[in-house]
C-alpha cells in the first residue's frame, strides 16, 4: 500500500481500514467476505484492522496475508 508520499506502507493491525480500501479498492471484497458489508459506508470504517479482526473473529495474520496478496497482484 502506498502512503501519501508515494512510498510503500506495510499493512499491520494498526492500519486504517478506510485507507486500505481507498488505496486498494479490490480489498473491499475481502472485508465484505469477513462481514464488513455496509459498515462505514462505501469508504469503509475509520478503524484499525486489528479491531475489525477481533470484532469479526478473524485471525489477523490470515487477514493481513489475504490483503497483501490482493494488493501485490493489483500493483503488478
Amino acid at each position: 500500500m502506498k502512503n501519501d508520499k508515494g512510498g510503500e506502507v506495510e499493512i499491520s493491525k494498526t492500519s486504517n481500514i478506510r485507507a486500505i480500501i481507498k488505496h486498494n479498492p479490490k480489498t473491499r471484497a475481502i472485508f465484505d467476505r469477513y462481514g464488513l458489508l455496509e459498515c462505514g459506508g462505501a469508504a469503509g470504517p475509520a478503524e484499525p484492522l486489528g479491531f475489525f479482526a477481533r470484532a469479526h473473529n478473524v485471525d489477523i495474520n490470515v487477514l493481513i496475508g489475504e490483503l497483501q496478496s490482493v494488493i501485490g497482484h493489483s500493483n503488478g
